[in-house]
């Protein structure tokens, strides 16, 4: 911040028109820290830089307070709180008398130049009924912002000229009438504070939180390291409001309370997972999802360092970024999606946890607002994104980005910021909070050329070698791939082996086994011939590299579910299914027919 506002001044003495963006509408810090007034905001500051840049009157307009004198006639900075006269003005009228004194200026040369302050610029564009004044003020600035050079005095004599500051948190809402092509323009942004401001923050404000250890907040120790990397990505302000909270108890030490105000809750999902299942992940995984025993074993030691916080550690310090970063690659129907189910169900207990979007879906130019929301103005900005959304009501989830090499360009630009910065701005300027989540980003890169028969080991190199190349040659996004991290691409292998596709079918047969016995009081009963018949017509149909686990449902589906769908109906119709009775029925493979019977 201290940076912005030493940038502030240095263009505000070189140019004439300057845009302010960014984080304008914050709070700053006085130097002074043994003053009454610890804060201070932007329109102080510009008056500050006023004052020793030589101007006397400095004019703010805004809807909230029309126009108000900060320095000269009627200084009205002590006197802050004074609303009798509080009046709210339209856009229009206080574009108005902008324009108004813009002409008394043009129209007086012995008037004394001022410094002019906009701060409605957020809704500038938006309104087609001021867009003649937009144009006219336009003109009329360029008037007051020129003046005749005949030689190098006149041009430092221009700094005499009156300046005027656009303030706006969205700069791209500024006519590009004020902008374009205009030498005496320049924009500056007000950045949030940074790692040591944070730090000055906890030092001089530390017995404002209400928590057992803020008097270490005010020492060089791993409690005020903590808080000051938690609260990056926060205003001033925004640190502040954690100060209001008063919990039902006084035993919250900063990073709880700093949990509860993010999620909702004291403590981490991921401090509560049972350490023994952890430690058995590989084996309980590789129950649902067959034939990936290589990606399980990847995933657990990911799912490790992400409940000891270690994930990424060598590239940041950072405490806000995702809990941990996957990318799957390999052939469809392998278990991807299934196994960040499983995941889910492991971590957080429950599959529902899970958050999938199909990216395909968002393949358009415009389909990052579907994420973070609709800009101010656009339909569906009520509605806000469908990312920062979900993981706003459930913090605690597993994102899956489902056929990710099929989004849209600028949705890289979203992911780049989440993996980086473990936030992301909605559109209602809310900083949605990632730390919490766990990314699995899936794509089938790499499936063209490679030989299913081949070397196992040489066909996961391929894998890998293709969603390198891709980032970096195709979508010149290396950059993307730094933060995913290579270690982190899992290459999932073809299914080949006749073993495990038979694995797969009696898996899907338990569970259907299972579900019948419960909703019909039916028991299906079937021999290991039986099985290893349905599986020998099952793999017939295609070959088996091609069909993957998702093809082995649908076959089994189309040969197992139909046939015994119309054989319980048609016992049903017979009344020969008994309600208190278990009903017992075999399955039989007729393999010279491809086809499978049921039969009491």
């Amino acid at each position: 911040m201290k940076k912005s506002i030493e940038q502030l001044k240095v263009k505000l003495q070189q140019k004439n028109l300057l845009l302010v963006g960014g984080n304008v509408y914050d709070t700053f810090l006085e130097n002074n820290q043994d003053s009454k007034k610890q804060f201070c905001n932007l329109d102080n500051k510009i008056v500050n830089i006023a004052k020793e840049i030589g101007y006397k009157d400095v004019i703010k307009f805004s809807p909230s307070k029309g126009k108000i004198f900060l320095l000269g006639e009627q200084d009205i900075l002590d006197d802050e709180n004074d609303f009798e006269d509080f009046e709210t003005n339209s856009i229009k009228q206080i574009l108005e008398e902008f324009i108004n004194d813009l002409k008394n200026e043009i129209q007086d040369k012995d008037i004394s130049r001022k410094i002019y302050i906009i701060d409605f610029s957020d809704t500038l564009l938006n309104q087609e009924s001021i867009k003649d004044l937009v144009e006219q003020a336009a003109i009329l600035l360029s008037t007051i912002l020129e003046d005749d050079v005949k030689n190098q005095y006149d041009i430092i004599n221009l700094n005499k000229l009156s300046k005027v500051i656009f303030i706006s948190r969205d700069t791209g809402n500024i006519a590009n009438d004020f902008s374009s092509k205009n030498i005496e323009f320049a924009s500056v942004n007000i950045n949030k504070p940074n790692k040591n401001e944070r730090a000055e923050i906890f030092n001089r404000f530390y017995r404002s939180f209400n928590v057992i250890d803020r008097e270490k907040l005010n020492l060089d120790s791993k409690e005020r390291i903590e808080a000051v990397a938690l609260t990056e990505g926060f205003a001033v302000k925004e640190i502040m409001q954690l100060a209001r909270i008063q919990t039902e108890d006084d035993n919250y030490t900063f990073k709880e309370l700093f949990s509860l105000a993010q999620f909702n809750k004291r403590d981490s999902e991921w401090e509560k997972m049972d350490l023994n299942q952890l430690n058995n992940a590989d084996n309980i995984l590789n129950e649902v999802v067959k034939g990936q025993e290589f990606a399980i074993a990847n995933v657990k030691q990911t799912l490790i360092n992400a409940s000891l916080g270690l994930n990424g550690i060598m590239h940041s310090e950072k405490l806000i970024k995702p809990k941990g970063i996957l990318f799957f690659s390999g052939p469809t129907g392998t278990g991807k999606t299934e196994l960040a189910k499983q995941i889910a169900k492991l971590v957080f207990g429950d599959e529902n946890k899970l958050i999938r979007f199909d990216m395909s879906e968002y393949n358009h130019e415009e389909s990052d607002q579907r994420l973070i929301g609709a800009p101010p103005g656009y339909i569906g900005y009520d509605s806000g994104g469908e990312l920062t959304n979900a993981v706003k009501e459930n913090p605690f989830s597993v994102l899956l980005f489902d056929e990710v090499e099929k989004a849209h360009g600028r949705i890289l630009d979203k992911f780049l910021q989440i993996l980086e910065d473990g936030r992301l701005t909605s559109s209602k300027n809310e900083l949605i909070d990632f730390s919490e989540t766990f990314i699995i980003f899936t794509s089938n890169i790499g499936v063209v050329g490679n030989n299913p028969k081949g070397n196992q080991d040489e066909i996961r190199k391929n894998f890998i070698r293709a969603v390198e190349n891709h980032f970096v040659n195709v979508l010149k996004r290396p950059e993307l791939l730094n933060r995913i991290g290579k270690k982190n691409i899992i290459p999932f292998n073809y299914i080949t082996n006749r073993v495990i596709f038979k694995e797969i079918i009696e898996s899907k047969l338990t569970k259907l086994v299972s579900a019948l016995n419960k909703k019909h009081n039916v028991k299906i009963s079937y021999t290991q011939d039986e099985l290893e018949n349905l599986v020998d017509l099952i793999m017939q149909e295609n070959a088996i590299e091609e069909m993957g686990g998702r093809g082995i449902i649908n076959s089994l589906s189309e040969k197992v579910i139909n046939s015994l769908s119309i054989f319980i109906f048609e016992m049903k119709l017979k009344n020969q299914l008994g309600m208190e009775n278990i009903t017992h029925v075999k399955m039989k493979v007729i393999a010279n027919k491809e086809k499978v019977i049921f039969e009491l």
